[in-house]
């Protein structure tokens, strides 16, 4: 997951960007997640990712593993 495009989006930024909670779960659970607040090169993070998107479960769910909502 520490591997990021030239966007600065990791596979987490791309799981939230499917919209499939399943696929979030398992890619958070793959990286181990210590960087909770991750954000791609416009400094856009997780949670505000998934608030942009109207994905009020992915919000939910992040925040619920402590990402930042900020």
């Amino acid at each position: 997951v520490s591997l990021k495009d030239k966007n600065g989006y990791s596979l987490l930024h791309y799981a939230v960007c499917s919209g499939n909670v399943n696929m979030l779960k398992a890619v958070w659970e793959a990286s181990g997640m210590g960087e909770k607040s991750l954000a791609n090169s416009e400094g856009v993070t997780l949670v505000g990712l998934a608030g942009g998107k109207g994905w009020v479960e992915g919000v939910q769910w992040l925040a619920s593993r402590g990402a930042p909502l900020n």
